[in-house]
């Protein structure tokens, strides 16, 4: 199994852990190599407990390191979004990532979100409700943004109504 998570992700076994010392667990290497096997699309699926969080910031990490993307980080509500915010600041922290909020009453994005998801070098990631994210205003800013965009929907089955779906425009994302 090892031998074939590494034929995958191209690791020697060796896989780097994050600032708190964690690796990802087979399961959590298989999925990400089945995502970047599919152009870095795709949905990870896996139980209550079993690591989604951890496995998309390795991810986020990866796109901003080695893709240099733009991050945006959808999440259903303002719990999850105020536990999004201290993850990604306690485990992207070593990145040097500056982040902007969108949501949960956080409006100051509306006069930067379009500059803030621009491609360029300094490493950003956007953190958004769902309910913000999904909103005519603030696609408005981010259309054009392209390909250098990464987009990661925490519980992505919350975006099945119309209105959020419409966030899963293909226009306005390259890997998610």
């Amino acid at each position: 199994w090892e031998s074939a998570i590494a034929m995958l992700t191209g690791s020697n076994g060796a896989a780097a852990a994050d600032p708190r010392g964690r690796t990802l667990r087979p399961h959590q290497a298989s999925g990400l190599a089945s995502w970047r096997a599919n152009c870095r699309m795709g949905i990870l699926a896996f139980a209550t407990g079993s690591g989604k969080t951890f496995t998309a910031i390795a991810a986020i990490r990866e796109a901003l390191v080695q893709h240099k993307n733009v991050v945006l980080v959808v999440v259903p509500d303002q719990v999850l979004f105020a536990q999004w915010f201290a993850e990604l600041r306690e485990t992207l922290g070593d990145l040097d990532v500056k982040f902007l909020r969108a949501g949960a009453g956080h409006g100051a994005w509306r006069d930067a979100l379009t500059l803030w998801t621009a491609a360029g070098d300094q490493r950003r990631v956007v953190l958004a409700t769902v309910q913000t994210a999904s909103t005519l205003e603030f696609q408005s800013h981010l259309r054009g943004a392209g390909p250098h965009l990464f987009l990661v929907a925490y519980e992505f089955h919350r975006l099945g109504s119309p209105k959020h779906r419409a966030l899963l425009n293909e226009v306005l994302f390259g890997a998610r």
